[in-house]
C-alpha cells in the first residue's frame, strides 16, 4: 500500500542489507552491520540507516588502521510515496582508526534544504590550506566556518554513491581490501545508477518516451501527463 510504514520500513531494510554486504565484500566481517531505527521528525515517516555499534568503517594498509569512514542516511518516502527516498546523508572521512574530530572530508546531501546558494549534495573539505585561506580573508570570510567550501557534486540525481567514495579512499591511498572487492563495488555502483536513472526518469519522462520512439519503440500513454521536474533537474 502506498505510504505504508511497515512497507517503508522494509524497504529501508534492504537498504541497510545491500550496504553492509558491499562493505563485508570490501573490506572483510570484521565491519559493524548497517541497521535500521525509526526516527521520526515532526511528524514525518523517517528511518536511520546506519551502523550499530556507530564505530565507522575502519580502512587499513599493510594491517595498520589508515582511515575512518563513518556514513549515514535518513530515509523517508519519495514524494509519490511508493519508494525509499534518501531525505539527509553524511558520509565522512577520518584520519586513523576512530570517526573522532573534524572529519578530513565528508560528502552531504540533504534533499529538501533551505539553504540558498548551498548544493543538495556537496564536499565540504577540512583542513588547512594557505592558499585558499588567502582567497577566503581577501572575500571576508574568515574564522572557522568561513573555511568551508561546498563543492557541488551532481544534484539530486546525479551524486556519488558510497561504492565511489570507498573506491576513491581504496585507489588513491592503496588501502587492503578483500578478494572481489572490485566487482562488489561495480555492482552496488550499478545498483545505484540504476535507481538514480529510474529517478531521472520520473523528473524527465517527456525525455524518455522521445528517446525510445526515436529508437523505434512504441510508447502508450494511458495516464495522465506527468511535467518535467524542471525544479529538481535545476537544483545546484
Amino acid at each position: 500500500m502506498t505510504g505504508d510504514l511497515a512497507d517503508l520500513e522494509s524497504q529501508a531494510r534492504a537498504f541497510a542489507l545491500r550496504l553492509s554486504e558491499t562493505v563485508v565484500a570490501v573490506v572483510g566481517p570484521q565491519v559493524a552491520p548497517f541497521r535500521v531505527t525509526a526516527a521520526g521528525v515532526g511528524g514525518r515517516q523517517r528511518f536511520t540507516v546506519e551502523q550499530d555499534p556507530a564505530q565507522g568503517i575502519v580502512l587499513h594498509r599493510g594491517g595498520q588502521p589508515i582511515v575512518t569512514l563513518k556514513v549515514t542516511y535518513q530515509c523517508e518516502w519519495d514524494t509519490a510515496q511508493q519508494f525509499l527516498a534518501v531525505d539527509i546523508s553524511k558520509c565522512a572521512v577520518y584520519a586513523g582508526a576512530a570517526a573522532s574530530g573534524e572529519p578530513w572530508q565528508r560528502l552531504d546531501y540533504v534533499r529538501q534544504t533551505r539553504s540558498t546558494g548551498v548544493p543538495v549534495s556537496h564536499w565540504n573539505s577540512h583542513g588547512r590550506h594557505e592558499r585558499i585561506e588567502q582567497v577566503l580573508d581577501a572575500v571576508g570570510r574568515t574564522g572557522r566556518k568561513a573555511a568551508t567550501l561546498h563543492l557541488p557534486t551532481g544534484g539530486h540525481r546525479f551524486r556519488p554513491c558510497l561504492e565511489d567514495f570507498l573506491d576513491a579512499l581504496i585507489n588513491d591511498l592503496n588501502l587492503d581490501t578483500e578478494p572481489g572487492y572490485r566487482a562488489a563495488l561495480a555492482e552496488g555502483r550499478e545498483r545505484w545508477r540504476v535507481h538514480q536513472t529510474l529517478a531521472v526518469i520520473r523528473d524527465a519522462p517527456d525525455l524518455a518516451i522521445e528517446y525510445l520512439r526515436d529508437h523505434g519503440y512504441t510508447v502508450e500513454i494511458i495516464g495522465p501527463h506527468l511535467p518535467r521536474n524542471s525544479e529538481r533537474l535545476r537544483r545546484l
